[in-house]
């Protein structure tokens, strides 16, 4: 959140939805590449069938393909993250425009009912 909260603010201050959404595309992207490594060695960890350490997880993957192996799958999960950003954190500010302009009653009953299913 606070690198969207930073793009929005440097680059959506109309408070649009689909600005917010496209900082939120990008802070998506940006957050999924940075913690890459971190869920590659999650993975590894949870995958193993014999209990290893972070050390033998961190010196297997850099023997397997050096810094690149803690990489692996940062397209998918980049592009993951990117659609989800948008979705979510546009969404979430166009809801937001809508509560600030109109009747707050209305709104929360409609997103009451929503909830609701």
């Amino acid at each position: 959140y606070p690198i969207w909260e930073w793009l929005k603010c440097r680059f959506a201050s109309s408070g649009s939805g689909v600005a917010a959404g496209a900082c939120g595309s990008v802070a998506g992207a940006i957050a999924g590449a940075i913690t890459t490594p971190i869920d590659v060695m999650k993975t590894r960890l949870m995958l193993s069938k014999e209990r290893q350490s972070l050390v033998t997880v961190v010196t297997e993957l850099s023997a397997e393909g050096g810094w690149k192996a803690f990489f692996r799958g940062v397209g998918p999960r980049v592009g993951w993250l990117s659609i989800g950003g948008f979705v979510y954190l546009g969404s979430y500010q166009t809801v937001v425009g809508i509560v600030s302009r109109q009747n707050r009653s209305v709104v929360m009953l409609l997103l009451l009912m929503l909830s609701l299913g």
